[in-house]
């Protein structure tokens, strides 16, 4: 199992589903950018921990194109988030038909 895991990570397989809080003003901009550079997102609000409002993001995508998407979260500044591994997902994959610049 650990040698399998090794490898995957190199070879960068698998998808990964990333959470990205905003400020809800400035998170609806970034998610209309963002699908509109072919990612699919899904947002909800949440309340941080002083209870203000925050938009959450998440995006889910293959793990090969996670440096791309981390350099783009870059250019927006501060931005909190949270990435995991899945081993599984049902219907479209943001990512998969991305447009390219």
């Amino acid at each position: 199992m650990f040698l399998a895991n090794k490898i995957e990570k190199k070879l960068a397989l698998g998808l990964v589903e990333i959470d990205v809080y905003k400020h809800p003003g400035a998170g609806k901009i970034l998610a209309d950018n963002l699908r509109d550079r072919g990612y699919s997102v899904t947002t909800t609000v949440g309340y941080g921990v002083e209870g203000k409002e925050r938009l959450i993001l998440k995006i889910i995508l293959p793990r090969k194109q996670f440096p791309d998407f981390h350099g783009l979260m870059e250019q927006y500044g501060k931005v909190n988030m949270s990435v995991k591994s899945i081993t599984q997902t049902y219907g479209k994959v943001g990512g998969m038909n991305m447009i390219r610049e």
